[in-house]
């Protein structure tokens, strides 16, 4: 029944709850809309030492992204002009740690002084198995954090491995060998579900209110374990790319009957194992709903893993840099003759493509996707709210209340870091924008405004006063470069030139 709105007398609809909200009782809050800017103004510079200026006038203020690239300025929120350090907010544990139920194992190669993933489950108080080869368990043994555990990998399961290719053991049969290592190792301690992740997840974060806030507990994983265990059908699960979730917005709590990568919760009976030389992620997804079975990706819980090709080590020498000098050769074959070459910017993933497409022909598309060969998988036949739905247990009761599993928010102080990037690849997308170069064609910085009082707050802090319609404003003014005080009227005017 509508509800009427006392003062103007127009009728507002109810809310019609969407279709995921039935499942998501008794989980941590979720709240996440569409927030539109009250106003964007592009912030120039014309030299080097003007950005450095600005970022240290405005650090306090606002909160910084770094997603970075030829196509997205940089970009910042100033909201509320509260102060930055202090309206950060992080989630630890409240009292006792809730830890994960089941084993986390993370497979690693060539990154044991790295070790990202590692490290941000020590950070969260998470122990953690870490899957690597006899050659390299002593290298891993001097940087070892103290709640993980090594586990070497059994050459067997490297022979054993299904490739889906002719090359053999010519050339690294990826991270597929360890994830089944891993997944024998869970059956054979006695648990009916194991996490496996990619060993380059620099943390974890809880998305809600349109921000994404870090996460220093375990509980998080706990929380994902009780929500697919809700489920018959359920038979894999994990955490969304915090880089696909724009905090500003609307997502679903979760979506169903998609791919699940990098970090991976999996039910140990289902009838399948790691296979391929590339997009094994994809593929046993894709394995997975076609035998019926579902799978849950987190919008409500991130993780940031670096891009591919990004960080050295694992299997990028091997799988990336020799094959640019093949993907033209790949081209040529039939999948690829809807594909554009000279849109390629950068090569290396074109055999990781052609394998997907050999593997599910009938819902993979051959593209060129972020400058690379690449691939589409369409997941509709899959769609949960008409083909294939999840199917609750018969003794599983929802909760009308939320659960935050004894997570809460408390402020933190970001430590100012000047170490050197763990990635040295020129085109990647920089997480934290340090010099004008990063800034694009225009060397410009997005500011998004929530208000007015925003507004007159900036122009305070940085001498830039514009109007909401501005589009674009430089810093510092053209007057103040050529000695004109601040308050002068004639600073105002430049300020848009």
């Amino acid at each position: 029944m509508s509800l009427l709105d006392q003062v103007s007398g127009v009728p507002i609809p109810e809310r019609v709850p969407e279709w995921w909200e039935q499942y998501w009782g008794g989980m941590p809050e979720f709240v996440q809309h569409r927030s539109r800017s009250w106003a964007t103004v592009d912030v120039r510079f014309r030299e080097d030492k003007d950005y450095r200026v600005f970022r240290r006038k405005i650090a306090a203020y606002g909160h910084f992204s770094g997603k970075a690239s030829k196509r997205v300025k940089p970009f910042m929120l100033f909201s509320n002009f509260e102060v930055y350090k202090r309206s950060r907010m992080e989630w630890i544990d409240g009292g006792a740690p809730i830890l994960p139920r089941y084993p986390i194992y993370i497979v690693s190669k060539g990154r044991s002084d790295k070790q990202l993933t590692s490290r941000a489950l020590q950070h969260m108080h998470v122990p953690h198995f870490v899957v690597v080869e006899a050659q390299e368990l002593a290298k891993y043994a001097r940087h070892k954090l103290p709640l993980a555990t090594l586990l070497v990998l059994d050459p067997k399961f490297q022979q054993d491995y299904d490739a889906f290719d002719d090359l053999g053991m010519t050339k690294s049969k990826g991270p597929g060998p360890a994830r089944n290592f891993a997944w024998e190792h869970s059956i054979a301690s006695g648990h009916v579900w194991h996490w496996v992740m990619d060993d380059n997840i620099q943390s974890f974060y809880r998305l809600g209110h349109n921000r994404k806030f870090l996460v220093k507990c375990g509980a998080i994983f706990r929380a994902m374990e009780s929500f697919c265990e809700r489920f018959e059908n359920v038979w894999m699960g994990g955490p969304h790319y915090e880089m696909f979730a724009p905090s500003r917005q609307k997502h679903p709590a979760f979506i169903a009957n998609t791919r699940v990568y990098s970090c991976n919760l999996i039910r140990n009976d289902i009838p399948f194992r790691w296979r391929g030389r590339y997009n094994e992620d994809t593929d046993i997804s894709l394995r997975i709903l076609k035998a019926g079975g579902c799978t849950i990706q987190f919008f409500a819980f991130l993780q940031n893993k670096l891009g591919t090709q990004r960080l050295k080590g694992g299997n990028t020498a091997e799988f990336y840099d020799p094959d640019k000098q093949i993907d033209a050769k790949m081209m040529q074959e039939r999948g690829w003759a809807q594909v554009d070459p000279t849109k390629l910017t950068q090569g290396g993933t074109g055999a990781k493509s052609e394998m997907l497409y050999r593997m599910h022909p009938d819902v993979t598309k051959l593209v060129a996707r972020w400058g690379r060969p690449h691939h589409y998988v369409d997941y509709t036949p899959w769609e949960p709210e008409r083909h294939q739905p999840l199917i609750l247990k018969t003794d599983v009761v929802i909760p009308a209340e939320p659960n935050e599993f004894g997570m809460v928010q408390t402020p933190y102080v970001r430590r100012r870091k000047t170490n050197k990037p763990v990635s040295t690849n020129r085109n990647r997308r920089a997480t934290v924008v340090t010099r004008d170069q990063r800034l694009g064609k225009d060397k410009a910085i997005r500011v998004h405004f929530n208000s007015q009082a925003d507004m007159d707050k900036f122009a305070e802090i940085t001498g830039v006063r514009m109007s909401r319609d501005a589009g674009s404003v430089w810093f510092p003014p053209a007057a103040e470069k050529q000695g004109i005080g601040l308050l002068d009227p004639a600073c105002w005017k430049s300020s848009g030139n």
